[in-house]
């Protein structure tokens, strides 16, 4: 019972927020004031965001192999719209095949 609480504890107030918020945004989104602070967050987002892709990037990219399993992934994900579970399982499948084998390219 106790884990159920604790659940729907941490679970529901975003939850309800996110239903609160969808209702509330289809009523204001054509207001030009809320246009423009919702393009100065996506702004301050995007730059959070791109901060976070080269923290990650330095503490990951360590090999060639490396850098070239990134770009590889951006650029199907990109260009051709595959799917990034996809990207995931079939990187994680080719460093466990690799690791059988005695082999490391990721370092």
């Amino acid at each position: 019972m106790g884990s159920l609480l604790a659940t729907i504890g941490m679970f529901y107030p975003s939850f309800f927020y996110t239903i609160i918020m969808s209702e509330i945004y289809a009523k204001i989104k054509d207001y030009l004031f809320i246009r423009r602070g919702l393009k100065g967050i996506l702004a301050a987002f995007t730059g959070m965001l791109f901060f976070v892709v080269l923290s990650m990037g330095k503490v990951t990219l360590h090999s060639p192999a490396a850098y070239i399993w990134a770009v590889g992934a951006l650029i199907a994900v990109r260009y051709y719209n595959l799917n990034i579970l996809w990207i995931f399982l079939s990187g994680i499948a080719l460093e466990l095949g690799l690791f059988f084998m005695g082999i490391s390219i990721l370092g």
